[in-house]
């Protein structure tokens, strides 16, 4: 009875060990790698201050681009947009619902028996 306990002792030890030992290489390579694509700052050049740039205006809204779909749905996307475009200009010319490629109950069980634990 006492050797079952000493192996298993010690299998439990080897393989406690095993995983540190494996944490450490994987932080290590972690950090080695890290310093290798870090770039290289160089001293940075004193600049004026330039004036903020206006801001940009507003592009007229588009009658085809609502046909159908509520307000608060167009003004949804479109602020969507603006924010992914980072206050460049953009005309959103229109919106069109995304065709239904499959059934919303096929839909459902992919959604079901994707989802994460």
């Amino acid at each position: 009875m006492d050797f079952a306990i000493l192996v298993t002792i010690t299998g439990m030890v080897v393989v406690f060990a095993a995983l540190i030992f494996l944490t450490f290489c994987i932080w290590l390579m972690g950090k080695l790698l890290s310093s290798f694509t870090k770039p290289k700052q160089p001293a940075a050049p004193k600049t004026e201050a330039k004036p903020a740039a206006p801001a940009p205006k507003a592009p007229a809204p588009v009658a085809n681009a609502t046909a159908g779909i509520p307000g608060e749905v167009v003004a949804a996307i479109s602020a969507a947009v603006a924010s992914m475009m980072g206050g460049k200009p953009f005309a959103v010319r229109s919106i069109k619902r995304k065709k239904q490629t499959r059934p919303a109950w096929g839909a459902a069980g992919i959604v079901e028996n994707t989802r994460p634990f």
